[in-house]
């Protein structure tokens, strides 16, 4: 058992009856949230709501609406279960679609952030099973979406790195063709940070991906060079 669970079992069976009877009553109170809520809720988060002072609306609604219906202190799973739904199908998107990939990256981001926010400002012993379960399927999702961006991205520059370093030649042969080629790559990164910001992605994992993909980019360089 969690040491904090714990001392928080201690303490309560200390507490007087008042605290009791008040306890139980916050547990009414979240078991009486309505079903129909929730089901506004899931229709909501399910299209895109856009941005709202450079805010991700989707994680703002989603973490209000938790905190309102006094979720985390909650141990049904139920409201968790039926987001990460809308969260797993939202994101099985066609060809990788990179403006919804963006989309959702930053809300969902922005969301495990405002939970550990949270978190840090409150008592473990306040936050359950469930919302620590909800928080790691948010990373997973995270993790997911953040990989197949990176992937796209490798995958549109590659066919022009290899451009870059196919049957090379004399420097003025290739000056133009070399320069159009490096071009072309540096503004497919331009496009992918433009729609990072565009969907206001946290600068922490902008930086992340574009830094796994300059180092894919330099031994991709190195290696090809080796072999010519």
């Amino acid at each position: 058992m969690d040491p904090f669970t714990e001392v928080d079992t201690d303490i309560q069976a200390k507490q007087d009856t008042g605290a009791l009877r008040e306890r139980e009553g916050t547990e009414k109170t979240i078991e009486e949230t309505p079903p129909e809520n929730q089901e506004v809720l899931v229709k909501c988060i399910s299209q895109n709501l856009g941005y709202d002072g450079g805010k991700p609306v989707a994680a703002y609604v989603i973490y209000k609406c938790l905190i309102h219906w006094r979720s985390f202190e909650d141990k049904s799973t139920n409201i968790f279960n039926r987001i990460v739904q809308v969260l797993a199908s939202a994101t099985e998107v066609p060809d990788n679609n990179n403006e919804v990939l963006a989309y959702w990256l930053s809300n969902l981001a922005t969301l495990f952030l405002l939970l550990r926010r949270m978190s840090a400002s409150a008592s473990a012993t306040t936050t359950p099973v469930t919302s620590r379960a909800f928080k790691q399927k948010l990373v997973a999702f995270i993790e997911g979406i953040y990989g197949m961006i990176t992937d796209n991205l490798k995958k549109e520059i590659l066919p022009l790195l290899e451009l870059c370093i196919k049957n090379p030649g004399t420097i003025a042969e290739n000056t133009q063709p070399l320069v159009a080629h490096w071009l072309s790559i540096v503004e497919i990164l331009n496009s992918y940070l433009n729609l990072m910001k565009a969907n206001n992605v946290p600068p922490f994992l902008v930086s992340k991906i574009f830094t796994q993909v300059f180092s894919f980019i330099n031994p991709e360089l190195f290696t090809r060079h080796v072999h010519l």
